[in-house]
This record gives structure tokens, C-alpha cells and sequence, in this order.
């Protein structure tokens, strides 16, 4: 009896120790992640929102075990390797995703709760049909590559390269064209900001209250604008210039959000 409880408390251990190196591994790499997975994966990916409806546990015998998840399709961001995906799809999540990932229908307020949408990355593999590809455990985007996905950046365009002379941006011809270059131009604003907002946060760094004040109002703002350009763009849906009025919003209410904060240091100017 004792050898066995001394086996199987040793099984534990090794799998604690092989979970805990794995999310020690789990460290964002660097560059844009989205043309990561579209430079280094031949097979479909889809990108969008979805609703979680339901999920049941596959291979138990598997540590930790998988699940297998429907999701509903409710926007397609961008979709490769295939024309269309159905409006609900069984999607695998593997098991490593169900302990480290965003994963999970119960317990933290950050896991993924069923009955609610959220932005997810999918790729397809020819066992196993659509695979869970996160965010979430080893797979991380950014609110800006999520941003970029939704206003179209990526789309038509395979992996864009910004020094590409086809590309003029100050004479965009086509609706392809002025999807992009609004993009480019949000994904610059935003960059901006993000700066200005960190060396805001630096000269507040000693007054706890105020830094405080500042951040909550980030937030709010972050979540205004996205609402905001989340309707404008509705009111297009479906249409090909969709993604050009997405980004168009974000980069003007993005640029008076970067004045306001410079405004709110004078001493910057000095």
C-alpha cells in the first residue's frame, strides 16, 4: 500500500513539475503574432468572435484531459485556406489550454464563461478538425492585433509587407487599399498613444491617487472608443467598407486621446 501512494504521489509530482515548466515557457514571443501564425502554419486559420455554448471532456485517460467545445460564429475577422466557416463549429481544446489558457467555463472571472462571445483564434488540423488556438496559454494578442484583425489589416493582403511600393497610401485606389492604409494609419496612432500613456503613468508613479484616477480613466476611455467604433461600424456591416470605418474612428478618437494627455502635461513641451 505504501508503494503505491509513494508511485502515485511521485506520478503527481512529475506531472505538476512538466505543467509548471510549461507555463514557465509561456512568455509572449516577440513581433506581430498575428502574421506569426500566418507565416508559420500552412494550415486554415480563423479569426473572430464566437460564443462559447457548450463544452464535454474528450480522452480522459489524457493529463491534463481535453475538452471538446461548440462554439457559434458571430464575425469572421479573417479566415485562410478555406471559403467559408460554418455558423457553429466543435472545436478541440487541448489540455495544456484547459490548465495554463484563458480556458475554462467555471472559476476565475478571467476564464471563458458559456453564453458569452469573445475573440478567438482557431486553426484546423486534419485529424482533429478545428483546434482551440487561443489567447490564452502559449498563444498571446495584443488589443492592437485584435484591433488591426477586426478593421481588416491583415485581410486580402496575405502577410502584408509596409515597404511594399503597391502600397500608396497617400492615393489609395481601392476599397482593399483604403482598409489597409486606415489601418496602418490607426496602428501608428495607437502606437503613439501606448508611449504617451506609459511616460504618463511614470510621472504619476508618486501620486498614488492620481495615478489611480488616471488609469481608471484609461480604461474607461478604452472601453468607450471600442464601443463607439463597434457601432459605427455595425452600422456597415457586411460591406466592404466596414473595416475602413472601424479604423478611420480609432485613429481620430485615438489622436484626441493622445492630446488630451499631452495637454495634461504642460512640462512635456519644455
Amino acid at each position: 500500500m505504501r508503494n503505491k501512494l509513494t508511485l502515485a504521489s511521485f506520478l503527481l509530482v512529475i506531472m505538476a513539475m512538466c505543467d509548471y515548466a510549461y507555463a514557465l515557457s509561456c512568455a509572449r514571443p516577440q513581433g506581430d503574432q498575428v502574421l506569426n501564425v500566418l507565416e508559420n502554419t500552412d494550415a486554415p486559420v480563423w479569426f473572430g468572435q464566437a460564443k462559447l455554448l457548450e463544452t464535454k471532456e474528450v480522452r480522459p485517460q489524457i493529463h491534463p484531459h481535453p475538452v471538446k467545445a461548440r462554439f457559434q460564429i458571430q464575425e469572421t475577422y479573417l479566415l485562410t485556406g478555406l471559403d467559408a466557416i460554418e455558423d457553429e463549429v466543435e472545436v478541440l481544446v487541448p489540455g495544456l489550454h484547459v490548465t495554463w489558457g484563458i480556458w475554462g467555463d467555471t472559476g476565475s472571472p478571467k476564464k471563458i464563461k458559456r453564453n458569452q462571445a469573445g475573440n478567438y483564434y482557431f486553426r484546423y488540423d486534419q485529424n482533429d478538425g478545428w483546434v482551440f488556438g487561443g489567447p490564452g496559454a502559449c498563444t498571446f494578442f495584443s488589443e492592437e492585433e485584435w484591433a488591426n484583425l477586426k478593421s481588416g489589416f491583415y485581410k486580402d493582403s496575405g502577410n502584408i509587407n509596409e515597404d511594399d511600393p503597391s502600397e500608396d497610401c497617400a492615393n489609395p485606389i481601392t476599397q482593399t487599399d483604403m482598409n489597409i492604409c486606415s489601418a496602418k494609419d490607426y496602428s501608428t496612432s495607437r502606437a503613439e498613444l501606448d508611449e504617451v500613456y506609459q511616460r504618463a503613468l511614470e510621472d504619476l508613479k508618486d501620486n498614488s491617487e492620481a495615478l489611480s484616477e488616471f488609469e481608471k480613466i484609461q480604461t474607461q476611455w478604452e472601453n468607450y472608443s471600442n464601443l463607439n467604433c463597434d457601432y459605427n461600424m455595425n452600422m456597415y456591416e457586411g460591406g466592404s467598407i466596414a473595416p475602413l470605418i472601424y479604423a478611420t474612428c480609432m485613429d481620430r478618437l485615438t489622436k484626441q486621446r493622445i492630446t488630451t494627455i499631452k495637454n495634461m502635461f504642460p512640462e512635456w513641451d519644455n
